[in-house]
C-alpha cells in the first residue's frame, strides 16, 4: 500500500510554457491523490466523500486549466484548437459520467438503507 502521494511528472512532458506546465503539475497532483484514495480504498479506509471531493477536484481544475489553455490557443492561433478543444470536451463528459455514476451508487445505497431501517420498524 503507498503511503503517502508522489510525484507523477516527468521534465519530457514539460512544453516551456509555464502557466501550462505548472497546471498540468497540478493534474499530475491530483491523480497522485487519486492513487492514493484508490489504495486506501482497498485497505477499506476511505469515505464516499473522499470520492466526491476528488471528483470535484478534477472538474474544477479542468475547469480552470481548460479556461487558460485555450485562452492560449486562440491568442497564439494555435491551428489544431478544435481537436485540441475536442479532448478537453471528451475529458468532462468522463467526468460528468463518473460523477453520474457515483450519484447512482450513493441513491442505490441510500434506498438500501432506508428500506433496513423500515424493516426495523416493521
Amino acid at each position: 500500500m503507498l503511503t503517502e502521494r508522489f510525484n507523477l511528472w516527468k521534465p519530457e512532458y514539460s512544453l516551456d510554457i509555464d502557466i501550462i506546465d505548472t497546471q498540468h503539475k497540478g493534474f499530475f497532483d491530483i491523480c497522485s491523490e487519486s492513487i492514493y484514495l484508490h489504495e486506501r480504498a482497498k485497505m477499506d479506509d476511505m469515505q464516499p466523500s473522499d470520492i466526491i471531493m476528488i471528483l470535484y477536484k478534477f472538474r474544477c481544475y479542468a475547469f480552470q486549466h481548460f479556461f487558460t489553455e485555450e485562452s492560449l490557443m486562440i491568442k497564439y492561433h494555435y491551428p489544431s484548437i478544435f481537436a485540441h478543444s475536442s479532448v478537453h470536451d471528451i475529458f468532462l463528459e468522463k467526468l460528468r459520467g463518473f460523477t453520474q455514476e457515483l450519484m447512482k451508487f450513493r441513491q442505490i445505497k441510500l434506498q438500501q438503507k432506508n428500506h433496513f431501517v423500515l424493516s426495523l420498524s416493521i
